[in-house]
């Protein structure tokens, strides 16, 4: 896939030579021909190191001649970034509820980002005391004698 459709599909825009990737991967293993995202400052010298294309958030600084894809914001263009290389899980079909997602055990932030929320109180709608929740939270506190 080449970067000018990722940008187009994550409604960013491309800057520098126009790239083939072939998959997401971690700044650490990231190869030439691959893609990292970079959320944080911090991940950015190991990222530009990999020889990988990037995707990264107004703001980060890029040198000169290297191939990124730009967002406003990285985790609302993540869904849809997944969704390019990544395989739909069964699981994660129309009709399952971010509370189900909650319920199973995954973190709210994670949640945020699955959903492009741009605030973690907007995801928080999704937190419920349900049945299975407060049965776990009753199996960690401490017996009385």
């Amino acid at each position: 896939m080449r970067l000018s459709d990722v940008a187009q599909a994550i409604q960013g825009r491309l800057e520098g030579p126009d790239l083939e990737v072939s998959r997401l991967a971690p700044p650490e293993t990231a190869r030439p021909g691959e893609l990292v995202a970079v959320r944080e400052p911090k991940f950015l010298p190991q990222a530009l190191q990999s020889g990988a294309a990037l995707v990264l958030p107004d703001g980060l600084p890029l040198p000169e001649a290297r191939s990124a894809v730009r967002v406003a914001s990285l985790g609302a263009a993540w869904p849809r970034l997944l969704a390019l290389f990544e395989p739909a899980e069964p699981w994660a079909g129309p009709g399952v509820h971010p509370t189900a997602l909650v319920e199973a055990g995954v973190a709210l932030d994670a949640v945020k980002d699955l959903l492009g929320h741009a605030s973690i109180s907007t995801t928080q709608i999704y937190l419920h005391a349900t049945a299975g929740r407060l049965a776990e939270a009753a199996r960690k506190l401490p017996r009385l004698p």
